[in-house]
């Protein structure tokens, strides 16, 4: 296990479990059976999937991942059936309650959950993994596998055996962790050394001069202390969720019009929920700004298939108080685009990747001692947007409606937002710690709000409310879905 997923072990706690996951709605049900032979058939094609965390002797290396001699897969795909009349408040309470369990570290850290009952006729998926096993993106690649892209598609037939040998003892962990320490400090340090190199070179242009010289006053902005938004409160553990999705064609048109990316306008309809719900909270929003920590994705191409994390991240200030939505967007590409071309995520990836060559015992103590409350969040709130496929996956000949991610909160960060792009719709999921921010549950409106008044700003007109619609029963087969489309430029 690397230094970056071994983190994410030694931060969890009861008050931050730190695992990423998803609600997705399908148009009918999903036959528990034929559902568990579709997973089953597909895992040796994610041998982690079927690998347990096992920690070294006296933490002297990270831990490792082993394949699990007891492993067996109904351990991890439940069956539940929501109460009538299974409405999707029903299934956001069932989410949160799901989502505020910490996972079992005796078995494979992933699990999904099969909901019945959904009214309409539809059931969902509520699944979740680790994030030590995972981050956004390869989370998304894991759907791609998991999913089908046609409706007929079955269960694979060549299935290998899984046979695991007996997990290792403790002489073997620690002498194995003793190599692996030596091995991973020293392709740590190449790597070091060259992204300094590669950064030193890169900003020896006039272009990379200016633009450091672009992004001093923001630099200026994230060395005084952030502000403490109503959300940045102890967490105590308890989950709640909500979402909302929104059309990706006019997320785009709106990129089209007003400029920026499309990453920019969630940024800026996001930025709007937070104004509208530090206001319902009874606090200013003059001359403050909400600080969100966004990863940044630094895979290489030939990396594009791993596990894992390779992240970096962005702390993007934004203004609270811009009334404008169209301005507020400006404001927002502007500082994304000055923080990106200053080169700032490669500079905190050296960082990161140079704490990474503390010994592993000392990473391991350090991140497990007590949280204490600073006078001020280094964040606010997190804020991924990971491109997610623009064609339609199914699951046992059932189309995904809906796929609503879900990000880790604690510490002092009890609000967080994944957002996430599929089959032509844009998504927000609001994660929330119950103790931290109870009223959450409005940030749905707000996001609707946001992204009404942005939409009329690019000449689109108000958004309308969406009308559920309960899917008719299909009277052909669908085509075979077209190869995803990836990326969000």
């Amino acid at each position: 296990m690397t230094a970056d997923d071994a983190a994410f072990l030694y931060l969890e706690r009861k008050e931050m479990g730190l695992h990423i996951g998803s609600v997705s709605i399908f148009e009918g049900p999903l036959p528990f059976e034929r559902f568990i032979a579709q997973i089953d058939s597909k895992l040796h094609l994610i041998p982690r999937y079927r690998q347990r965390v096992v920690l070294a002797p006296f933490n002297i290396g990270h831990p490792s991942w082993e394949d699990d001699p007891a492993f067996d897969i109904r351990n991890h795909i439940v069956q539940l059936t929501l109460d009538p009349p299974g409405d999707d408040e029903a299934l956001r309470a069932l989410a949160g309650r799901l989502f505020s369990e910490m996972m079992d570290r005796s078995k494979p850290l992933w699990e999904i959950f099969l909901v019945d009952g959904l009214e309409g006729g539809r059931s969902a998926m509520i699944a979740k993994v680790h994030h030590c096993m995972v981050d956004g993106v390869s989370g998304v690649g894991l759907m791609g596998i998991m999913m089908n892209t046609s409706r007929d598609m079955q269960p694979l037939t060549d299935k290998p055996e899984f046979a695991p040998p007996p997990l290792p003892d403790a002489a073997q962990l620690y002498f194995r962790a003793l190599a692996h320490n030596f091995q991973q400090g020293l392709e740590r340090l190449l790597t070091v050394q060259n992204d300094f190199l590669s950064l030193l070179k890169s900003m020896s242009s006039t272009e990379s001069l200016k633009a450091l010289a672009d992004v001093a006053p923001l630099l200026a902005e994230l060395a005084m202390p952030a502000d403490r938004l109503p959300f940045n409160r102890p967490c105590s553990g308890e989950r709640r969720i909500t979402w909302r999705e929104f059309s990706f064609a006019d997320a785009r048109a709106i990129r089209g019009t007003l400029g920026g990316t499309v990453n920019d306008v969630a940024l800026t309809v996001l930025t709007g929920a937070v104004s509208r719900y530090v206001k319902m909270c009874g606090e200013r929003v003059a001359n403050r700004f909400c600080r969100f920590m966004v990863p940044v994705n630094v895979r290489r191409e030939d990396q594009r298939g791993n596990l894992g994390n390779q992240v970096s991240a962005l702390l993007v200030n934004v203004p609270l108080d811009v009334d404008d939505p169209a301005e507020r967007l400006k404001l927002v590409n502007k500082r994304t685009e000055a923080l990106k071309n200053a080169k700032l995520a490669d500079m905190m990836r050296i960082m990161t990747n140079a704490g990474g060559l503390a010994p592993a015992p000392l990473q391991a103590l350090v991140m497990a001692l007590p949280f204490v409350t600073l006078p001020a969040p280094v964040f606010n709130m997190v804020s991924t947007n990971v491109p997610g496929p623009q064609i339609p996956l199914y699951a046992t000949g059932q189309e995904m409606l809906n796929y609503f991610p879900h990000v880790p909160v604690g510490n002092d960060m009890g609000m967080g937002c994944a957002i996430q792009s599929y089959n032509q719709k844009i998504t927000f999921g609001i994660t929330s710690d119950f103790a931290a921010a109870p009223d959450a549950h409005h940030m749905r409106d707000f996001l609707f709000e946001s992204f009404s008044e942005l939409r009329a700003a690019a000449g689109l007109g108000e958004e309308r409310q969406p009308i559920v619609v309960v899917p008719k029963k299909r009277k052909r087969k669908a085509e075979t879905a077209a190869e995803a489309q990836v990326g969000q430029g």
